[in-house]
């Protein structure tokens, strides 16, 4: 069944900091280990997402997905166990179409002699330039292949493998879906993940990925718990902003249990001077949660000591009192005075007003990247 939970998920998801092929069952659980030492399970981070790139290359036999067997010898089933032993709730992808993300975009899929997936010699802008991505698929009627790790047409089979290993949170990823399937609008594909989930008999939060291409406040909230808004988040200030600002210009559909997804955070990612990454890391988690959004930690924990700037500013309070709110409702732009953009949200009927600058330099009695919440 669909979670019921209120509030926007908080968590950590690999993709950020390791993408597709250093993430492995000790990596995961490292930063598991990391989200209780640091006391962000106790500020409310409890799920830990492993995206693209856990699957072994080929389905099995029987048309499995199954871990890949040199970076998860020990399987899913026992990862999830691992972390759920931890308290933490487990999160995995999934793609509607042929292929996944890392497939196409990442090589992923060419095994070595141990079985597991290699590592592509080629930066993607070069391969992309050579022709050398994942080639597209013209028979719509193919059966899926043992390589095809996407979940097409075997979305129910999918959802029960997930399942059965305890899966909590399942991350459903677009990426180029529309090849060589049947799919003529994205809104079908994860419709159909959705009315499974709500149809099984564990709760599992439902996050779909599909970069706001079209439109997804306008449906997905019928079968899903958080929508993408956007295209993918980079560590940079100026796409940090821009994702804020196109996200606040979609988030009426924002309720309890169905939230817009900003994106992952980049919070501790953005190479910065010391003192104007302390102000961006800060002002990142305020214009999340005053947006409503999911937030999932994107950085590698395992280094970080309890009194780190970038644990403060994940653990922010002031910042997780409104992320958390049983007021569940997106803010809106309000204002843009030169360089700081003015948001204002309501939480049961008193205002909320963020103030933030958008440039490097002092602005609007701001720091460079600083940014100030009151109440109004």
């Amino acid at each position: 069944m669909l979670s019921t939970r209120p509030a926007p998920t908080m968590g950590w998801n690999s993709w950020n900091a390791y993408r597709c092929y250093d993430i492995n069952q000790h990596v995961i659980l490292a930063n598991a280990d990391a989200l209780i030492r640091l006391g962000l399970v106790e500020s409310g981070y409890d799920t830990v997402v492993v995206d693209d790139g856990w699957q072994a290359p080929e389905r099995d036999g029987a048309g499995a997905l199954r871990a890949c067997p040199r970076r998860f010898p020990r399987g899913m089933a026992w990862l999830g166990e691992q972390l759920h032993a931890r308290g933490l709730k487990f999160g995995l992808y999934l793609a509607p179409g042929r292929r996944t993300c890392a497939q196409y975009w990442d090589a992923y899929g060419r095994t070595t002699r141990s079985g597991a997936a290699s590592r592509p010699r080629w930066p993607i802008t070069l391969r992309a330039r050579l022709g050398l991505l994942a080639p597209d698929i013209a028979d719509v009627s193919a059966p899926p292949a043992s390589g095809d790790l996407g979940s097409y047409r075997s979305e129910a089979a999918d959802l029960s493998q997930l399942l059965d290993w305890g899966v909590d949170y399942l991350k459903y990823d677009w990426c180029r879906a529309e090849i060589g399937t049947a799919y003529t609008e994205r809104r079908e594909a994860f419709a159909l993940m959705g009315h499974l989930i709500e149809d099984s008999a564990r709760e599992m939060t439902y996050s779909i990925s599909e970069y706001g291409e079209s439109e997804p406040w306008r449906w997905a909230g019928q079968f899903a718990n958080s929508w993408r808004m956007t295209p993918d988040i980079a560590a940079r200030p100026s796409a940090i902003f821009a994702i804020a600002r196109a996200s606040a210009a979609h988030g009426a559909a924002t309720r309890p249990g169905h939230v817009g997804d900003a994106d992952m955070l980049q919070v501790g990612n953005v190479a910065l001077p010391a003192r104007l990454r302390r102000e961006l890391d800060r002002t990142h988690l305020l214009l999340w949660a005053m947006l409503a959004s999911p937030l999932m930690i994107g950085t590698d924990l395992r280094q970080l000591a309890a009194t780190d700037p970038v644990v403060a500013a994940l653990r922010n309070p002031e910042a997780l009192a409104v992320s958390q709110h049983a007021d569940v409702s997106c803010a809106e732009l309000v204002a843009q005075e030169g360089a700081v953009d003015v948001y204002e949200r309501s939480l049961a009927g008193e205002r909320v007003r963020l103030r933030v600058n958008t440039s490097w330099r002092w602005r609007g009695g701001l720091p460079g990247y600083g940014s100030e919440l009151r109440r109004l």
